[in-house]
This record gives C-alpha cells, sequence and structure tokens, in this order.
C-alpha cells in the first residue's frame, strides 16, 4: 500500500525536474560584422523558440530595407552563413549552425523552434558580407525549455525500482509465514 502513496511523490518529482520555459529579448545589429553573443546559454536536449521582427538595411538605400527572412538568394562564401538566405538572422551554438528542419542549417528567419544538439552560447547575426553600409535591426526573443534533468529520472526510476522490491519482499515474507505456519499444524 505505501508504493501507491510513493507514486504521487515520484510524479511531483518528475515535474518539479522541468524548469520553466525562460524568455530573453536581443537585437541583434545589422552593422555588427560578426555573431553576436545573445547571452542565453543554451544546453544539449534544450527546446529553443526563437521570433524576430525589425528592418535592416544591407546599403544605405531605402530599397535595401529585409526584415529578418532576408531575400531568398542564397548567400556566397564571404557570408556569415552560406548557402542560407542573403541579408537574414542566421543562428549558431557555440560554432554549431542552429538546427533547422524546414530550410538550411543556420537560418533563424523569422521564427525558429529546434532542440539544441550541443551545448553553449546561442550567438544571432545578420547574413552579410560587408557590414561598413549596413543598418537597423531585428528584435529577437528567445523562449529556452530546459530538457528534464536526466539524473532526477534516473533517480525516480530507483526509488519506484526499490519500492517494488521492498514490496515483493513483504509479500514474500507473508506467503512464507502463512506457508511455514501452514504446515506446522
Amino acid at each position: 500500500m505505501r508504493a501507491i502513496h510513493l507514486l504521487p511523490i515520484l510524479l511531483a518529482l518528475l515535474g518539479a525536474g522541468r524548469a520553466e520555459a525562460t524568455s530573453f529579448t536581443f537585437d541583434v545589429l545589422a552593422a555588427v560584422p560578426s555573431f553576436q553573443d545573445t547571452g542565453v546559454d543554451i544546453a544539449t536536449g534544450d527546446v529553443v523558440i526563437i521570433t524576430a521582427s525589425g528592418t535592416a538595411y544591407w546599403v544605405t538605400a531605402s530599397w535595401s530595407a529585409v526584415g529578418p527572412n532576408g531575400e531568398n538568394i542564397p548567400a556566397d562564401a564571404g557570408f556569415l552563413q552560406p548557402g542560407v538566405n542573403k541579408w537574414s538572422l542566421v543562428g549558431r551554438v557555440e560554432s554549431t549552425p542552429v538546427p533547422n528542419p524546414v530550410d538550411e542549417d543556420g537560418f533563424v528567419g523569422d521564427a525558429l523552434t529546434f532542440v539544441s544538439p550541443v551545448t553553449g552560447d546561442l550567438l544571432l547575426a545578420f547574413n552579410d558580407d560587408g557590414f561598413g553600409d549596413n543598418s537597423g535591426s531585428f528584435n529577437v526573443t528567445i523562449s529556452i525549455i530546459p530538457e528534464p534533468s536526466t539524473a532526477l529520472l534516473l533517480a525516480c526510476g530507483v526509488a519506484w525500482i526499490g519500492v517494488r522490491h521492498r514490496r515483493r519482499q513483504s509479500s514474500d515474507r507473508i506467503h512464507n509465514h502463512s506457508v511455514a505456519g501452514g504446515g506446522s499444524t
């Protein structure tokens, strides 16, 4: 019977291992010629949700205005993230391009959700090959949903095995006692 009472405690512990999502905002400046550290640390297995808005200019002319999706033209080798849209929002976790299940890895655009394959700092950038005449920025919201603690899940599993073992031992003692008692009369 005690095992039944422990089940809600174990389930509560499993729930306690899940931290709430945390959100951050960050402005990616189009004039910065490198990946910009967002200050957000990501762990392997975290779910990362990025949304972006805003306008950036890749030259001083107003006709060069782009949103986070950039232009649907593959970036050349000189761009920060070659192969994805020119003048778009791109990202990495440390040196690993963010995984993108729909588009090229590294492309963030106006919205991306992914499970981080590595641990490290989230870095974002305006994908260009010349930054001297750039202006504007993308306003980015980053939400992180942490992976449940593997250690906590393991501890709950071990505790459950212990409970089941004690219950079986108790059941065996009762069974052996009744057999021994029944045979002596």
